[in-house]
């Protein structure tokens, strides 16, 4: 009867540690498919590219600015020029006793854009320099829509949706249709003419 209970205690003495043990050290649970699948994708998405944006507009400079008697806002209507290199242009000329005698002596301010704007720059005549926002490409008036067709300096929101429904009975066959959509004058064709094109 003894030889039985002692068998019996050790039985469960036995038991006791097995589980204690494995409540210590628990198997791992399996990772869910789900958590298996977002590593992959994440890294993906960490090692991708951004997107390039596609640059629609730019700036085209005319006329002249005299440098002799141009003033911080007719240097600010110079693409990057800002206030600190306006005033900079100014007060070099100062120091140079009020006039430039090549235009060339505008280098000496630092970053002034001279290669890119050196052909609108004048010691003399009238500043007339104007600046205007043009498409990268022709714009297709058939297809364009109202963000593009704005882009082009003389056309406003009213004026894009006004040829986007004009569009919508009858495609444009040329580009001198423009003259029939509401809001568009002839001055306003002559301006944007360049910039359209119909397909």
């Amino acid at each position: 009867m003894r030889n039985v209970l002692a068998f019996i205690l050790s039985l469960t003495v036995l038991v006791f540690i097995a589980g204690a043990s494995y409540a210590a050290d628990p198997v791992p649970a399996p990772e869910k498919a789900a958590d298996i699948k977002a590593a992959p994708d994440s890294a993906a998405k960490a090692q991708a590219p951004a997107a390039k944006k596609v640059k629609r507009t730019k700036k085209q400079v005319t006329g002249k600015i005299n440098i002799n008697t141009a003033g911080d806002t007719d240097f600010k209507m110079i693409p990057g020029i800002g206030s600190k290199l306006a005033r900079k242009a100014v007060e070099l000329r100062e120091s140079l006793g009020g006039k430039f005698t090549a235009v060339d002596q505008i280098k000496a301010v630092e970053n002034f854009p001279y290669e890119s704007m050196k052909e609108y720059l004048a010691l003399d005549g009238k500043t007339d320099i104007a600046v205007k926002t043009v498409p990268t490409a022709p714009v297709n008036i058939n297809t364009a829509n109202v963000d593009v067709l704005m882009s082009i300096t003389g056309i406003d929101k009213k004026v894009a949706d006004a040829i986007i429904m004009y569009r919508k009975d009858k495609p444009f066959e040329k580009p001198e249709d423009m003259l029939n959509v509401k809001g568009v004058r002839k001055e306003t064709f002559e301006t944007i003419k360049e910039y359209i094109i119909v397909k």
